[in-house]
């Protein structure tokens, strides 16, 4: 579901991750969604994969953990996701 393809070890520092974690209020119709959504990883394959992903994504977890209680990004997230899947259910089915 998208174009960038990052590794584990820069997943730390990625502006759109970092973002999504901070401090700052992301609204549904933002932009950035559009963005975060075309970044594409692959999931772990073996367990130094998952431990790698696991270190570099504990700080922003523990940041997003901390922040989204005020920011309310994750409800943000879900209501992107909630109103593409009701465009694409709505959209005319071109496999006919």
């Amino acid at each position: 579901m998208g174009v960038a393809v990052s590794r584990y070890s820069e997943l730390s520092s990625n502006e759109l991750l970092m973002r999504f974690c901070s401090t700052e209020v992301i609204c549904p119709n933002d932009p950035f969604w559009n963005q975060l959504l075309a970044f594409n990883i692959n999931p772990p394959s073996s367990a130094e994969e998952q431990l790698m992903f696991d270190s570099s994504t504990e700080a922003l977890l523990q940041k997003f953990l901390q922040n989204n209680p005020q920011t309310g990004n994750l409800g943000s997230l879900v209501q992107v996701f909630i109103t593409r899947a009701t465009e694409l259910l709505a959209a005319p089915n071109s496999d006919k």
